[in-house]
Order: structure tokens, then sequence, then C-alpha cells
């Protein structure tokens, strides 16, 4: 009887224990997605940050309106061009907020953006970063303005090549 109770303790404790490990590995695989995830919403931590603070503004447009953009436009080589852009967010923060331009700059190291150009007149500045195929071919483009009054950041991410962003800005015109 007791060899019997002894063998359900260590079969309670094995069924257990296997269970405690598939419940530990199912833990961890969530954590390593939550932290791929927030790797992705880095910079949506600064945004959210600003999006509302004093004397700043902001635009975030979704893929949702990006692609009623592209089927709207008569435009068939912005549609084009829009076609892969997953989101685009637009930020302005007064000079004033000293550390905004840090978090801009951690998140540039963070994520190992590669600078693509630069201009520097005086106070004035605009910096240009890019990353190809971040996640599942998705691209990362930062373009941050600095006009000695306000900084403005252009944030743009999804499937797209370097050379669309730059007709973007043209067909913008």
């Amino acid at each position: 009887m007791v060899i019997e109770n002894f063998h359900r303790v260590l079969d309670l404790l094995f069924k257990n224990y296997n269970s405690m490990k598939k419940l530990i590995a199912l833990l961890i695989t969530i954590f390593i997605a939550t932290a791929m995830i927030a790797q992705d919403g880095r910079f949506m931590v600064i945004f959210h940050k600003y999006e509302k603070a004093d004397n700043c503004s902001s635009v975030e447009t979704s893929s949702k309106m990006i692609s009623i953009l592209a089927k709207e436009t008569d435009n068939a080589l912005l549609a084009d061009q829009l076609k892969g852009i997953k989101s685009i967010i637009t930020l302005t923060v007064p000079i004033s907020f000293g550390e905004f331009h840090k978090e801009c700059s951690d998140y540039i190291s963070y994520m190992n953006l590669k600078k693509l150009a630069s201009n520097h007149s005086g106070t004035l500045s605009d910096e240009y970063y890019f990353y190809d195929g971040y996640d599942d071919n998705n691209s990362i483009f930062l373009m941050i303005s600095n006009n000695g009054v306000k900084y403005t950041v252009v944030y743009i991410y999804g499937r797209f090549d370097i050379k669309h962003i730059s007709k973007l800005s043209q067909i913008a015109k």
C-alpha cells in the first residue's frame, strides 16, 4: 500500500514536472516574442511619450490609411510607392525638449540604423537613417530635422526600397 501510494506520488510529480517544463517553455517563448515586438515598438515608445506633450505635434498614418490613399490617387507612381509602407509617423518637438534628441540617438544606436546622409549649417541640421530588412524584410527610414526651434522626425516602416522614399518626396512637391 505504501509503495503504491509512493508510485502515485511519483507519477503525479513527474506529470506535474512535465507540465511545469511545458509551462516554462511556453513562458520563455512568450517572453522572447514580447521582446521582439518591443524592439519593433521602441520608436513608438518615444512617439507616445511626446505626441500629446505641450507644443508638440504628431501625425500617425496607419497602413489602412496608406492603402486608402494609394487606391484613391490618380497618380499610379504614388500608388506604387505606397504599396509596402505600413506606417508613417511625423513628430515635431521643441528644441527645449533636450532629452528627445538623446532618445532618438539612443534609438538609432540600439536599432543599428545606418546614416545615409546629413546636412549641417550652423544650428540647422538634417540627418537620414535607414535599416533595410529589419523584420520580414520590412525597412525603417528615419529623418531627424533641426530648424533651430524644433525637431521634426519622420519615421517610415514597411516594405520599400529607399529609392521609393526619395520618389515620394518628389511626388509630394
